[in-house]
């Protein structure tokens, strides 16, 4: 008769080993297309970047010209500030060791997808008690359109997905053990979600309505917003060296592409 040691170990490896098939399933289906798909969605102006941050350390796209003064990308040649640059610098390694194209480019798209399975997986258990609803969810999240396109091409959503969903996941471990490190951690990944797409706004009123709803007590809430906002602000704020390199071309490019757009 197995110990009831042996028998959750023996759950636990059952469990890893369908999330590892989940990822595996993904990978082997997805993988060739992503690798051989011509470009599309904007991948012209995403994908190049990574290259650039590999051969001279800083996102660009040398072959862009513009000369418009409302254009987006006026100055990319230079510096590309359309977008947070976390993305371009994901890709960087992958052009280390990989030819130039834009399969190259999708590998970090494709790595942050199994990592977001897989904390989707880690959310699963921590939410629910129950043994199958991590490696489910994990499972129909790998088959959703809102995970299909963005892990197989070379665009920032994935990775801010993939920070947004650690951040909620250092959340519910916050609101568990009620540890600040949990708190600190979630800040630096929703800050890390903010350096890839502007999109991560979604996830900090998220997160900002979390901690209202289930911290009592005025000053206690007031403390756990400001540890998750500076945290997420001095993360945020690694952006500033690059900025601080040419911030005419930060004003033109990316308050142009995502702040005039937004509106008031």
């Amino acid at each position: 008769m197995s110990s009831p040691l042996s028998a959750a170990s023996s759950k636990r490896s059952q469990r890893l080993l369908a999330l590892a098939a989940v990822i595996v399933g993904f990978v082997v289906v997805r993988g060739p297309v992503m690798l051989s798909a011509m470009g599309g969605q904007d991948e012209e102006w995403y994908a190049i970047p990574g290259l650039t941050v590999a051969r001279t350390g800083v996102p660009s796209v040398p072959y862009s010209h513009a000369t418009e003064k409302s254009s987006v990308f006026l100055g990319a040649e230079r510096l590309l500030f359309a977008m947070p640059p976390a993305t371009f610098y994901a890709q960087a390694p992958f052009f280390l060791v990989a030819p130039p194209t834009y399969g190259t480019a999708r590998l970090a798209s494709l790595a942050a997808g199994c990592v977001a399975i897989a904390v989707v997986f880690l959310l699963g258990r921590e939410l629910f008690d129950d043994d199958w609803i991590g490696p489910g969810g994990a499972a129909i999240f790998s088959l959703s359109r809102l995970f299909y396109f963005p892990a197989t091409f070379a665009r920032p959503d994935m990775l801010c997905g993939m920070f947004g969903l650690l951040t909620i996941l250092m959340l519910a471990r916050w609101q568990r053990g009620n540890q600040t490190r949990h708190l600190l951690f979630a800040g630096v990944f929703l800050g890390l979600a903010g350096l890839s797409h502007p999109f991560a706004i979604v996830f900090a009123i998220q997160a900002g309505g979390w901690i209202l709803w289930s911290t009592r007590g005025g000053m206690r809430k007031l403390v756990a917003l400001l540890v998750l906002g500076g945290a997420t602000a001095g993360t945020f704020l690694l952006w500033l060296p690059l900025i601080a390199m040419a911030p005419e071309l930060f004003m033109a490019q990316f308050v142009s592409n995502i702040v005039s757009p937004a509106g008031p």
